[in-house]
């Protein structure tokens, strides 16, 4: 399927230029990092969701631990689907357990980039950041807190899942997996903080100015 050419095109481009990747946004989001200061109440409210989520992650594992795994279970495999979706290739079904993991089928079968999203992709939070760019909630402090729970449950979540023996990490192979992990990861946690402590502008100038250092730095060792 075309799709499938256009995974593997995708991730010859994204192996190609992972280094310069690393150096235009890495260099980007360290410029983002050093203008913050911890008396921002943008980044105060922000860590307090992240300090919070540890509280709830114990109770949950101690008094709801199925619910919280089937919880967990169902947001890893809705990651599958939706980017499954960009790549045209549409979920016939779903399975979801607590304690037996969980699986989704879709039509035409799946590819590294669906395999791998999961691990790269913190779905909840970019689905509060667009709610609260689209319904204009960036105005109200406790957004941040809320941003800062996604990102620690995507965070410890991802850690727990991550290992050798996943399925998933398997079908992707583990030299691919290793690297284009650490810079999908820095591409989607660098934005997400760069929309927290910026906003809608911020978030813009992360994409922009990256792109822009990356191409740069191609186009000085290739000239």
């Amino acid at each position: 399927m075309i799709s499938n050419i256009i995974a593997k095109v995708l991730l010859v481009l994204f192996l190609f230029a992972s280094p310069f990747l690393l150096i235009g946004f890495g260099s980007e989001f360290w410029k983002i990092i050093l203008a913050q200061t911890i008396r921002s109440p943008k980044v105060l409210y922000f860590l307090l969701g992240i300090c919070l989520f540890f509280p709830i992650l114990f109770i949950c594992k101690r008094y709801l631990e199925s619910l919280w795994q089937y919880l967990t279970t169902l947001e890893h495999e809705c990651t599958h689907a939706l980017v499954g979706l960009l790549f045209g290739k549409i979920p016939v079904g779903m399975r979801i357990s607590a304690w037996e993991g969980g699986e989704v089928k879709l039509r035409g079968g799946t590819n590294l980039w669906i395999s791998l999203a999961p691990y790269f992709l913190p779905t909840l939070s970019f689905f509060v950041l667009l709610v609260g760019w689209v319904f204009g909630l960036t105005e109200f402090k406790y957004f941040y807190s809320v941003m800062g729970w996604t990102v620690a449950f995507h965070l410890v979540t991802n850690w727990q899942e991550t290992s050798f023996r996943q399925t998933d990490l398997q079908k992707a192979g583990y030299l691919t997996s290793i690297l284009v992990l650490p810079i999908a990861n820095l591409l989607t946690y660098g934005a997400i903080l760069s929309f927290v402590f910026g906003g809608i502008k911020t978030f813009s100038v992360f994409w922009i100015e990256g792109l822009k250092n990356s191409w740069a730095t191609i186009f000085q060792y290739i000239t």
